[in-house]
């Protein structure tokens, strides 16, 4: 299970970067569009098209890595008095329900996405065909679901033994300093 659980891991981190690359070619390309627009007076054709499909990319190859390390918000004001193993059982509880969410998503997607190319549906200018989108879409849906899963189960599994506490494992994003990091810089 754990071999499975670092390979999925490997997989979302590759997703995450390929998203990350996208940002910035959206951000690259809005510049070079608007520079166009106001000092050539010569806009991209269909860069809006390029954008919005693009952005839909971003969002669902970045959400398993964020599910990964646990930067979803969420509100913690009342399981934060749990006791530790009623905690980690409620979230691996929460974690699993959030499971049969994207699940049933990914497989949505993924039958729009046949839908989407019997009826050749594409952008209106460029004529992009919005098929392939849906299934990349399905696929990070997919990591998604399987985070879920390996994320629930590593926390109900942690609940009898508070040495295990996969909380202390999150993955601090960059530029984020602990409370730990903070005693440690003064």
């Amino acid at each position: 299970m754990k071999k499975l659980a670092e390979g999925l891991h490997k997989v979302s981190n590759v997703c995450v970067w390929i998203s990350g690359l996208l940002l910035f070619f959206i951000a690259a390309f809005i510049f070079v569009d608007v520079v166009g627009r106001y000092v050539f007076n010569h806009p991209i054709t269909g860069s809006q098209e390029i954008i919005e499909l693009t952005i839909v990319l971003v969002l669902y190859f970045g959400l398993p890595y964020s599910t990964y390390c646990r930067s979803h918000v969420r509100v913690d004001a009342l399981i934060t008095h749990f006791p530790y193993k009623a905690r980690m059982i409620t979230l691996g509880i929460v974690t699993l329900l959030c499971m049969f969410v994207s699940g049933p998503i990914a497989v949505q997607l993924y039958r729009q996405g046949f839908n989407v190319m019997a009826r050749g549906t594409g952008s209106a200018i460029l004529k992009i065909k919005h098929w392939p989108f849906y299934f990349l879409a399905s696929f990070g849906n997919v990591l998604l679901t399987f985070e879920f899963l390996a994320d629930g189960v590593k926390l109900i599994a942690s609940a009898n033994d508070p040495q295990e506490d996969p909380e202390k494992e999150l993955i601090m994003p960059p530029g984020d300093i602990s409370e730990e990091g903070k005693e440690a810089s003064e």
